[in-house]
């Protein structure tokens, strides 16, 4: 074994039940029932397991800092959040999986960044102070945190679900909105937001007059701005950040701008008309716990997948289901690979994804069959 290589017996799920390999200026852990990338350190255990966590703070430091410095769980144990309350040094991160239905209390839980997936039910309480991420069914997620999450720095991503602002985080301040086609009706609740982050496709951004105390606002690969309310619905507004927009909007805004002279206004990376319109450049899939290769040929395989349907003149069910054939057969090879393997909401994206390919009149007819090509074709 290697000197950059550390061997860490765990009795994780009985006596010595795990040997984790850790290596050198690898600060992250994987605990859960999915193999990772060889050199992601890992124990594998069954979703339903009850893992004695105390067992990691038995685990040598590596370098300056107690190992891990972040953890991956993916299952329904919440003990987790009660290690998290009594380890001897917090967890810079940790992010959370859910396999099943959880009710929880984690508001004293020593962890840094808190970063939940999930598709299933989920109540649960956090710190007051907590860099919160919540991604999957929102409307399924119900959050409270001190003074209705006024200190919680909070992410959204309900993966073209509906957007929802729990009742329990109703005072958050600081907010980042991700995903595609998310309608932003439900921030008519979070009227205390002061600092606003939307990154991809946006719908009613109307509703962003009701944040009447808006300071800053970041706009990232928003590429229809407008509905974008007038300067004049947010009178604390002082710096509007946009990055990667429609240009002939970043130059619309710019001009309007100028009758705020308070306003700083900051562009970068404008993307053409025809850029936004290269299906290429779309990317379909974001957020997966794959590799970045892995991620990016997804993508790549759906652009080829739209093209392709793109050109059929007709509801042609042999054609269509070659497209969709060729397009699982190259996840399918993706998820073979270690560490590639799709999470339950990363399956249920792809689902999605194929849906969409026949939502037009004229294809319409071939969605069902194209969903049933789909299950019978997948190896995920």
């Amino acid at each position: 074994m290697s000197a950059d290589v550390d061997r860490l017996t765990l009795s994780l799920t009985g006596p010595d039940s795990h040997v984790v390999r850790r290596e050198a200026g690898v600060g992250n852990m994987y605990v859960g029932p999915r193999a990772q990338r060889a050199n992601v350190p890992q124990a594998i255990v069954p979703a339903g397991a009850r893992p004695s966590w105390d067992v990691i703070d038995t685990i040598p430091r590596a370098g300056a800092y107690p190992w891990p410095r972040w953890l991956t769980y993916e299952g329904d144990d919440v003990g987790v959040f009660g290690w998290l309350a009594r380890r001897p040094h917090p967890l810079e991160s940790l992010e959370l999986v859910t396999t099943a239905p959880m009710v929880a209390d984690a508001a004293k839980a020593r962890v840094g960044a808190l970063r939940i997936e999930s598709s299933h039910a989920l109540r649960l309480v956090v710190p007051s102070d907590v860099r919160l991420s919540l991604r999957g069914a929102l409307d399924g997620i119900h959050v409270e945190a001190a003074g209705r999450g006024a200190k919680v720095d909070l992410t959204l991503d309900p993966r073209r679900g509906r957007l929802v602002v729990t009742p329990g985080l109703a005072s958050v301040q600081r907010l980042t909105v991700r995903g595609m086609d998310v309608d932003l009706g439900a921030l008519a609740t979070a009227s205390h937001v002061r600092e606003l982050t939307l990154v991809g496709t946006m719908k009613n951004l109307a509703a962003l007059a009701a944040l009447r105390g808006l300071e800053r606002l970041s706009l990232r690969e928003v590429w229809d701005l407008s509905g974008l309310p007038p300067w004049s619905a947010w009178p604390k507004l002082k710096q509007v950040s946009l990055f990667g927009v429609r240009g002939s909007d970043a130059k619309r805004l710019a001009k309007t701008a100028e009758e705020r002279p308070s306003i700083v206004l900051v562009v970068r990376s404008t993307r053409t008309d025809a850029w936004i319109d290269d299906p290429a450049n779309r990317p379909r899939f974001e957020g997966w716990s794959v590799p970045a290769r892995t991620l990016k040929a997804a993508n790549a395989a759906f652009a080829a997948a739209t093209v392709a349907v793109a050109k059929l003149k007709k509801a042609e069910p042999k054609r269509a289901r070659a497209i969709v054939d060729d397009f699982v057969d190259q996840l399918n090879t993706l998820h073979a690979k270690k560490g590639s393997t799709l999470t339950t909401l990363e399956r249920e994206d792809v689902a999605e994804a194929v849906a969409s390919l026949f939502d037009s009149d004229l294809l319409g007819p071939l969605r069902d069959d194209a969903l049933a090509w789909l299950d019978a074709k997948r190896e995920f």
